[in-house]
């Protein structure tokens, strides 16, 4: 397992990209942007999801910005309850997919978002001890089938 990049709610990238270029050593940050949908029928727990994402490698770590575009998604609901903050922590797990979250589970864990789109199979495990960064723990996986 291992961690792939940092999740961050907002409502403008543009506003927060500004924020990250106020640093110094990230004013020549490369952003890229663009926008991601998961349909209704690809989110397995709730509704479809529209954003736009800027993904950048800042000082040694990737982080992906998340503007939700759909009033009523996963993440627009987040950023309403939580307010612009961080959001994830995303780990890429290529083979023990159902080991990790079924630990997750055993710990007090619950599945609050999970979608199958293609090789693509994003599932947010919120953990009983990630209040410290008012979010959830975003484990995402390369394989198919859904988790059971």
């Amino acid at each position: 397992m291992q961690l792939i990049h940092i999740g961050i709610l907002t409502t403008s990238l543009e506003e927060s990209i500004c924020g990250f270029q106020s640093f110094p050593d990230f004013t020549e940050a490369k952003w890229i942007i663009r926008e991601v949908e998961f349909l209704p029928e690809a989110v397995l727990t709730k509704n479809g999801s529209h954003m736009r994402t800027a993904i950048a490698n800042l000082g040694g770590m990737t982080y992906e910005l998340i503007q939700p575009l759909d009033p009523t998604s996963y993440h627009a609901e987040e950023l309403r309850k939580k307010g612009e903050c961080l959001h994830h922590t995303a780990f890429m797990c290529l083979e023990n997919q159902q080991e990790v979250v079924e630990s997750q589970l055993k710990r007090g864990g619950k599945i609050v978002w999970e979608a199958q789109a293609g090789e693509k199979h994003p599932i947010y495990v919120e953990s009983p001890d990630c209040t410290a960064v008012r979010g959830c723990a975003f484990l995402q996986y390369r394989c198919g089938g859904r988790y059971k």
